[in-house]
C-alpha cells in the first residue's frame, strides 16, 4: 500500500517536469497550482484516497485569493470541478489506481498526455476572472458574485449575493451566520 508522502513524490517525478519546469505550477499536498495575474489560481488536486490507499482521483479547476484571502491554495478548496480520467474529462470522478509504485506510475504516465492535451488548453481557455467567474457552479453564489464584482459585472454579482442573503436568512443564526451576512451586505453595497 501506498502512504501519501509515497504518491506525492511519485506524483511530483512523472508530472513536476511539465506542470512545474514547463507551465509554472507549484507543488503543495497533492496538489499543483499556479497562479494568475489577476488573483485565480489553476489547480490540478489529486485526491488521494488516504483510507483506502489504492486510488486516486484527479481534480481540476480553481481557487482564488479573491474568495479566501490568506488561506493557502491547497486549502482554499476547488470551484469549477472538472474531473480527468485516461480519456478527458469526465462528468463523475474516476478512481484511478495507485495500490503499489507500479500501478500508481502507470496511472500518472497515463494521464500525463491528458493533461498536456485537455487540461492544459482549458486553463489556457480560462485565465481572466470573467471566464473563471462563468466556470463556478450556481450552487457557489457567494463565489460567483464575489467573482463577477471583481470583473465589474456589478448586476450580475447582486444577483448572486441577494441568492446567498437568502440562503444565509433562512440558517439558524449563529455567529458565522451573522459575519457571512454582513459581508454579503457590504459586498451588495459595492455593486450599487
Amino acid at each position: 500500500m501506498m502512504k501519501p508522502s509515497e504518491f506525492d513524490q511519485l506524483t511530483k517525478s512523472v508530472w513536476s517536469p511539465y506542470l512545474e519546469n514547463d507551465l509554472g505550477f507549484s507543488f503543495e499536498d497533492g496538489a499543483f497550482f499556479r497562479e494568475m495575474p489577476d488573483g485565480t489560481r489553476h489547480v490540478i488536486l489529486l485526491d488521494f484516497d488516504v483510507r483506502k490507499a489504492k486510488t486516486f482521483r484527479i481534480i481540476i479547476g480553481f481557487n482564488s485569493a479573491i474568495i479566501s484571502p490568506g488561506i493557502s491554495p491547497v486549502e482554499a478548496g476547488v470551484f469549477g470541478v472538472r474531473y480527468l480520467d485516461e480519456s478527458g474529462f469526465c462528468d463523475v470522478p474516476k478512481n484511478l489506481s495507485c495500490f503499489n509504485q507500479d500501478s500508481a506510475r502507470a496511472s500518472l504516465v497515463k494521464t500525463l498526455p491528458v493533461v498536456k492535451d485537455v487540461v492544459t488548453p482549458w486553463f489556457e481557455d480560462h485565465q481572466t476572472v470573467p471566464a473563471i467567474a462563468e466556470l463556478v457552479e450556481e450552487s457557489h453564489p457567494f463565489i460567483k458574485g464575489r467573482l463577477l464584482l471583481q470583473a465589474n459585472r456589478r448586476d450580475e454579482a447582486r444577483r448572486y449575493f441577494l441568492q446567498h442573503e437568502k440562503y444565509l436568512r433562512a440558517q439558524p443564526q449563529t455567529d458565522v451566520v451573522s459575519q457571512g451576512l454582513q459581508v454579503t451586505t457590504e459586498l451588495l453595497s459595492l455593486c450599487g
